[in-house]
């Protein structure tokens, strides 16, 4: 009987982690826009976000993979 309440509870829950870390991610890359736009052409400048450029060295090619990749309306569904 445990072991089926285990099965059933990771179920569930594995859906949300799934959700919760889709939605991180996407803060994530959010805030990287916000500070380092300006690879993409976005004129933003701001003194943090130099200091915030060495936290974000290693996640920039998989960023910018996300930004600039093609998307449709199908993908979501």
């Amino acid at each position: 009987m445990r072991a089926i309440k285990d099965v059933l509870f990771g179920m569930t829950v594995h859906d949300m982690i799934r959700g919760v870390e889709h939605e991180r991610i996407l803060l994530n890359y959010m805030c990287m826009l916000v500070t380092i736009g300006d690879m993409l052409g976005l004129p933003i400048a701001g003194y943090y976000r130099l200091k915030m450029l060495p936290l974000w060295v290693r996640l920039m090619d998989s960023w910018k993979r996300y930004v600039l990749s093609e998307r449709d309306i199908f993908d979501r569904l």
